[in-house]
């Protein structure tokens, strides 16, 4: 009888022991993957933002671009007026 308790006893702590290692290999790896899809998350979101910036800045500078040109034609036919420039003809 006394063996039968000790060897319940001893089946009961290996089996705590064994079920203890696989419960925190198992959240071990749940939480490697979880970190894993997190950092692909944040890099993923870091791409976006930083292609934001870009066509952010872009619209930015393309007013600014477009006013250029329109201020080097307005340059461009005061002089024309000015000094009587024309257009050569081509044949």
């Amino acid at each position: 009888m006394l063996e039968a308790i000790i060897a319940i006893i001893v089946g009961l702590a290996i089996g705590g022991i064994g079920g203890y290692i696989v419960r925190k290999k198992s959240s071990e790896s749940l939480i490697g993957s979880a970190e894993a899809e997190a950092q692909r998350i944040l890099e993923a979101a870091n791409r976006d933002i930083e292609a934001l910036k870009k066509e952010a800045l872009f619209k930015k500078k393309m007013p600014l671009t477009a006013n250029l040109l329109i201020l080097k034609r307005k340059k461009m036919r005061f002089w024309q007026k000015k000094t009587n420039w024309k257009k050569p003809k081509t044949t």
